[in-house]
């Protein structure tokens, strides 16, 4: 009414099942803001929580939204509470913009910085504030243009979910979708697939229609739904629609099974085996109309890329399929607009595929300089450390739909690791742990707590004679057992540890008050930089791998055991 944008930042966002307690519907809330905005405290960038920026961004979008915003800062770095005597930790000019670039990446068009800029001279602020400002002014309007969609599954926590003492919930089945919905976001960024999120008001409000699902300017042709099994009737039903269409329903953990009032539901079930059949996971179906769905265990999450790409070209695609670059992609004022943003500490060089006829101009954030180009499908390209380029045209490329088959057959293939020598128990200070067992049997890892609310960790570490090589792995499974009766709703953890002192840590969607013997997996795709650790993660230099649980505030006397078998790798394909 008075031209005044209603905006602050929502907070305590980056976990899916906090949001109940504290939104019951984070995506309801942001839709409400007319600058829908987030804050980000640290500015390590591979710490960068790109997905939430790309949440506030697909809300946005929804609802129209021209203004997103970001609170950005070194806060993570700098602030040290009483008796924690780390150093302060002096964020680069690159390290900012890495910060910004994955930010802008996710959607977010304003940023608001509370940085110190230590040690950065004038020239260093200058260039950060050009290269932010020409980006953000570049990408500002218009919406995303991207053919995957994922829903915000907040809907399946629900019935899930169970308050707990510290935290969100220590409930397994609410913890699990949460780790399912993480997992298939951060593998779909991993593979420079860019996507958009979805809520069930999206879903019930789109139109199915040759194949894709429609809502405004937006339109998506392949919608995944990690542990999604609750949704209300309406949205099942235009599901249902867009796969009779020809659209793509990739589904990871569970099926659809409940409506808003039906638990279960008779329709909702008959609508789960029209579009992934009536087998147990993993299940392939196809219709005359090209419309596939695909069921997959969470043991196969790491397929659902690769699906994607047997189903669907991309849109613009580097030629190294390794490469560090991320694109994301907007239509502006009748003009495509992409974003290139080098992820990587480590300067890239190589060419960028574009779609169709290709982009018609190549825009530099660091200099300002706009150059026209010849061949616009094929473009060489120099990206220093976290350096970013964005590419323009006047023509709306579509991917291919790369026919109508998917997959006939997907696999799972478990790779022992070499043989370690008895592991050595990590614990906290507060920690009495006994350790018994053998490879065959597994290793059996008691602990007792002997100070109740101090922070307490337990993990064994698994070391190798020599540095291991996971590249042609997809993960780790992780076989454990946990007994009756433990409270700690503590999620078993994986550390790899490489050769260089660096540490990637992943959680497993295993929780300790969930009894007895089961597998469970860490995709290489989920494991992010812990500690001071601030480079890439190579898996060409693994020298061990700790797994265990940590970060638990419990009672004196109180006991957490657990039994593990070494991690094997994992390879999954597809056919």
């Amino acid at each position: 009414k008075h031209n005044l944008l209603s905006g602050g930042h929502l907070l305590m966002e980056e976990g899916l099942v906090g949001h109940v307690p504290l939104y019951g519907h984070f995506f309801r809330c942001v839709r409400r803001l007319d600058a829908p905005s987030i804050d980000c405290l640290t500015s390590l960038p591979p710490q960068v929580p790109w997905d939430i920026a790309r949440l506030i961004g697909s809300a946005a979008d929804l609802e129209g939204r021209t203004v997103t915003m970001c609170e950005v800062s070194d806060h993570g770095q700098r602030y040290r509470p009483q008796g924690d005597t780390r150093p302060v930790r002096i964020v680069t000019e690159d390290e900012i913009r890495g910060t910004c670039n994955r930010l802008i990446w996710g959607g977010i068009n304003t940023l608001t910085s509370y940085y110190a800029f230590q040690d950065l001279t004038d020239e260093q602020l200058q260039r950060i504030n050009a290269h932010v400002g020409r980006c953000q002014t570049m990408l500002r309007g218009g919406h995303q243009v991207t053919d995957i969609a994922v829903l915000y599954p907040i809907e399946s926590i629900w019935p899930r979910f169970v308050p707990a003492y510290h935290g969100a919930t220590d409930e397994p089945a609410a913890r699990r979708v949460e780790n399912i919905f993480d997992s298939v976001t951060s593998l779909l960024y991993a593979a420079n697939r860019d996507f958009s999120y979805v809520d069930s008001q999206a879903l019930r409000e789109a139109k199915a229609t040759d194949g894709a699902l429609i809502r405004g300017d937006l339109r998506w042709r392949v919608l995944v739904l990690p542990d999604a099994d609750t949704l209300p009737l309406e949205a099942w039903e235009n599901v249902a629609a867009f796969w009779s269409q020809g659209g793509v329903v990739i589904a990871i953990g569970t099926q659809p099974a409940n409506s808003e009032a039906e638990f279960p539901s008779p329709r909702v079930q008959a609508i789960a085996r029209e579009l992934f059949g009536a087998g147990d996971a993993p299940c392939l179906a196809t219709n005359p109309a090209g419309g596939a769905g695909a069921l997959l265990p969470t043991a196969m999450i790491g397929l659902v890329p690769r699906i994607i790409d047997s189903l669907l070209e991309r849109d613009a695609v580097c030629a190294d399929p390794k490469s560090p670059v991320k694109i994301t992609r907007r239509r502006i004022d009748g003009h495509e607009v992409y974003f290139a943003i080098n992820d990587s500490d480590a300067a890239w060089a190589g060419e960028i595929h574009f779609r169709g006829r290709g982009v018609n101009e190549q825009w530099d954030p660091a200099t300002g300089a706009m150059t026209s180009l010849t061949d616009g499908a094929r473009v060489a390209v120099s990206l220093g450390p976290y350096a970013a380029m964005l590419f323009r045209s006047a023509t709306a490329n579509i991917p291919k739909r790369l026919g109508s088959a998917v997959p006939l057959t997907l696999s799972m293939t478990c790779q022992p690791l070499p043989q370690t020598p008895r592991p050595a128990a990590g614990r906290g200070e507060f920690v009495q742990s006994e350790l018994t067992g053998d490879d065959t049997s597994g290793w059996h890892a008691a602990a007792t707590l002997t100070k109740g609310q101090v922070d307490t960790f337990l993990f064994l570490n698994f070391a190798f004679a020599e540095p291991l090589n996971l590249t042609a792995c997809d993960g780790l499974t992780i076989d454990a057992w946990v007994p009756d009766g433990q409270r700690t709703g503590s999620e078993l953890l994986v550390f790899l540890n490489a050769a260089n002192g660096d540490r990637f840590l992943a959680g497993t969607g295993r929780y300790l008050n969930s009894p007895g013997s089961s597998r469970a997996y860490a995709m290489f795709s989920q494991f992010k930089p812990f500690g001071q650790t601030k480079g890439d993660l190579d898996l060409s230099q693994i020298a061990s791998i700790s797994v265990g649980w940590g970060g638990y505030m419990g009672t004196a006397g109180e006991r957490i055991a657990f039994t593990v078998k070494p991690p094997h790798g994992f390879v999954c394909g597809a056919k």
